[in-house]
């Protein structure tokens, strides 16, 4: 049984197509549709923040079962019923402080600066996300302080109210992700906790971008306590075949 499990994965990593060690996508459409086709060859697949099922159309692409998740969208958002590719890392954390930032912002990146083009289509930093969630994250920094009561209780009426004072986000139906727009926070559900970590200590590593040590902290507790599951090691095996390396955060906590 191991040695047919062995040679099932190594025919999907033949699969995708690979490049030198040293070379890395030059555009952030080609790493979308590379998503695409590492996430087709996992088992299950399933969206970062809400876990909605991933389903291929004929037509290809991908999109998200909504009703896998029990998800519901508040404002009947057009992008709840598209998938996006999540920056884990926004791009803004790793770009706004560059000089092709200051000079034209995140498109001027995009065009003029190499290494920027590097993490902006690193594919260990992106993942399938609801197109209304991954919008309302924005650049958000996560934690896990946040409560998820978006309601107050009214002490002249003693009703529970809606807490649009603290513009607080937790309407996706059964999806636990909660915004909180005052404090510019997110807090996601503890099945994307050390995928995000992971992602994050990576990308500070590999590009040298600084975290606070608050950051620091609350990630490698993410990811000694939420270790990757099968999917995320085979993800982390097809990423090292297309871009010549793996995330070697991903890589300690993986058994083949």
């Amino acid at each position: 049984m191991k040695k047919i499990l062995a040679l099932s994965f190594i025919t999907l990593l033949c699969s995708l197509t690979s490049v030198h060690a040293d070379q890395q996508h030059k555009s952030f459409r080609e790493a979308k549709l590379n998503m695409v086709e590492i996430f087709r060859r996992l088992e299950a697949p399933k969206t970062l923040y809400c876990g909605c099922s991933i389903k291929f159309p004929r037509r290809g692409g991908y999109m998200p079962d909504l009703e896998s998740c029990g998800y519901h969208s508040d404002k009947n958002a057009r992008n709840a019923k598209r998938i996006e590719a999540e920056h884990i890392m926004p791009a803004w954390e790793f770009g706004h402080k560059r000089s092709c930032w200051l000079r034209g912002h995140r498109k001027n990146c995009e065009h003029t600066d190499t290494e920027f083009q590097q993490m902006h289509a690193d594919l260990h930093n992106l993942y399938p996300a609801i197109g209304e969630v991954n919008s309302d994250r924005n650049n958000y920094s996560f934690t896990d302080k946040l409560s998820d009561d978006n309601y107050y209780r009214d002490f002249t009426s003693n009703r529970k109210v809606k807490n649009y004072s603290r513009h607080k986000i937790n309407g996706y139906g059964h999806c636990e992700m909660v915004i909180d727009r005052t404090r510019e926070e997110a807090m996601p559900p503890v099945r994307a906790r050390g995928i995000i970590a992971r992602a994050y200590l990576y990308m500070s590593s590999r590009y040298n971008i600084s975290m606070s040590k608050e950051k620091q902290q609350l990630f490698q507790k993410w990811n000694k306590m939420y270790a990757p599951d099968k999917n995320e090691c085979l993800r982390n095996s097809m990423i090292r075949k297309i871009q010549g390396h793996d995330n070697p955060f991903v890589s300690r906590g993986c058994r083949f």
